[in-house]
């Protein structure tokens, strides 16, 4: 990371505009359909139009972070480094393998070699960053020394390098299931990719590859659990199979970005059956502001804050015609509760033609036990 002085802007709110908005939407009860009025959607427009009029604008100093750029990351590693690791990728492509990195300290990075690398599921892709390979085409360049620099989780250090064959794509296991403790605790791990799997580490901190004696293309597979989302048994697959149909999709990917541009370029139309749960979020929203920045917000929350609004509310205004008027309501209330009314009167109705139409016999005996009983039930 690069420490650097610079001038930002701060957005200051009325804290209690936030309030008033919060509370009106608490209090608007807005799942309830009918509360979706083009009226209150209004009201709360324009309580959100008021607080962003009343924000302020200031600039002051502050000193800011950013990631090096990738000829800073790679002028930081240097060339020794970078042609070490090209050829260690390279070497390990040919082999048919494809490497993963795991991130974490660079004080575990030992163990890790030596032991194994735990997880409690078997999902690789849960736990380390599956890399671009050439699939044995041409020599491996290595293009993201930015993001071995600044690793995305927690910024780690010590980079743990996992070489995973071509076979526990389609064919073989990769967990190492050497425990069964389901019946602890959440979280503890039950699975791991065994030390001959693990190349080594980079430490980050150092600039040094460091590599596992451990580490063997050769492994016994025997009982080991296929990982849960990158297997896929294919019986008449090989590694020469997979490597070339590997090899098509590199080559060929521009088609279907193409292809999911376009169809992402078609415009849809907006659900408003979204509404009650657009309007909802906005309680998060603004609760987000409220606590994360109680002293103003910065640009880029600020812009964010502008982005979800467009992405949802503002899609709400821009069809609120189709959301029913206060009149509206009333009238359909109005008709439910008439209908409700007819119902319940044409119950009755059929409840009276009922008994009137039981024929009396005259000469019936009144004091009869018998038919003080029959009566009673009749009744009930």
């Amino acid at each position: 990371m690069i420490k650097y002085n610079a001038v930002q802007k701060k957005y200051l709110y009325k804290r209690e505009d936030i309030d008033k908005i919060i509370e009106h939407i608490q209090n608007g009860n807005f799942y309830n359909e009918d509360n979706c009025t083009q009226e209150k959607i209004m009201s709360l427009a324009k309580m959100i139009d008021d607080f962003m009029n009343r924000i302020k604008i200031i600039s002051e100093n502050v000193v800011l972070e950013r990631n090096e750029t990738e000829e800073e990351a790679r002028k930081y590693f240097g060339d020794e480094f970078i042609s070490k690791f090209d050829q260690l990728l390279t070497s390990l492509d040919n082999q048919e393998t494809v490497v993963a990195i795991h991130g974490t300290s660079t004080e575990l990075c030992p163990n890790i070699c030596e032991e194994g690398l735990e997880y409690r599921t078997p999902s690789l892709s849960s736990t380390a960053v599956q890399q671009k390979m050439n699939w044995g085409q041409k020599e491996m360049h290595y293009e993201d020394y930015e993001g071995l620099l600044n690793w995305k989780h927690k910024q780690y250090k010590g980079l743990v390098i996992l070489a995973i064959p071509y076979e526990c794509f389609y064919k073989e296991g990769l967990w190492n299931h050497f425990q069964d403790s389901r019946a602890s605790a959440y979280g503890v791990a039950d699975y791991k990719i065994d030390p001959d799997f693990i190349v080594g580490y980079i430490d980050v901190t150092n600039k040094n590859i460091v590599l596992n004696p451990k580490y063997t293309r050769q492994h016994h597979y025997t009982d080991y659990v296929e990982d849960n989302e990158l297997f896929r048994k294919q019986d008449n697959m090989d590694n020469e199979s997979l490597k070339q149909a590997m090899r098509k999709r590199t080559i060929q990917p521009n088609a279907e970005i193409h292809s999911n541009e376009s169809s992402q370029s078609e415009e849809k139309e907006f659900d408003m059956s979204r509404t009650p749960y657009i309007i909802e979020e906005l309680i998060g929203e603004f609760n987000s502001i409220k606590l994360g920045f109680p002293d103003g917000m910065s640009e880029s929350r600020y812009n964010d804050f502008l982005e979800q609004l467009s992405y949802g509310f503002n899609e709400v205004l821009k069809n609120i015609s189709l959301l029913k008027t206060e009149e509206q309501v009333k009238e359909e209330r109005k008709e439910r509760l008439s209908m409700f009314n007819e119902h319940v009167e044409e119950n009755n109705q059929s409840e009276q033609s009922d008994f009137t139409d039981i024929e009396w016999d005259d000469n019936i005996d009144w004091e009869d036990t018998t038919f003080q009983e029959t009566h009673k039930e009749i009744h009930h």
